[in-house]
């Protein structure tokens, strides 16, 4: 076994050239302290991660549930059923109002296009999601709106109701 010198110069020496005694703890709160900073981040990260996931599922869900409201309105007007048939409808006239869908709602306006040959109507389906009457700001929202045209020569009621546009409002 080795005898260590202790005498007054040699613990000088040992002090200057680098006594490790208690280096560790520091060293491991360092470490501890850039974990937590990188644990933060990530967390972060992630909630905001998944508000941009909630908003854009929200904005699709939305869209879609417009579109489901054209869909719905342009076959009540080619059903043919006698009821809110496209020639019956001479001016603004609510189609549906509040229509649940898919955890929203829309609502469907059927508007004639005057003066238009062949006979036009506009459809604009408005939707809210999550569900709400009247749909607040903090719900997202979409507005879609289509121009439907008769032609008479259509071998079914639907094919006499032709698509001609549709376009976002939003």
């Amino acid at each position: 076994m080795k005898r260590q010198d202790t005498s007054p110069a040699a613990r000088r020496r040992r002090a200057l050239i680098g006594g490790e005694e208690g280096v560790v703890l520091p060293s491991v709160l360092m470490l501890i302290a850039v974990l937590a900073v990188v644990g933060a981040t990530s967390m972060t990260a992630a909630v905001t991660d998944l508000r941009i996931a909630r908003a854009y599922y929200k904005s699709v869900a939305v869209f879609h549930i417009a579109e489901a409201g054209l869909v719905h309105g342009r076959h009540e007007v080619s059903d043919e059923d006698g009821d809110r048939d496209f020639s019956a409808i001479a001016t603004h006239t609510m189609l549906f109002s509040e229509q649940r869908f898919h955890g929203g709602s829309y609502t469907v306006v059927a508007t004639p296009v005057t003066g238009a040959t062949p006979a036009r109507l506009r459809l604009r389906s408005s939707a809210c999601y999550p569900a709400a009457d009247p749909c607040p700001r903090s719900n997202a929202r979409a507005a879609l709106e289509a121009l439907l045209e008769y032609d008479p020569g259509g071998a079914t009621p639907q094919d006499r109701v032709r698509l001609i546009a549709w376009r976002s409002l939003d």
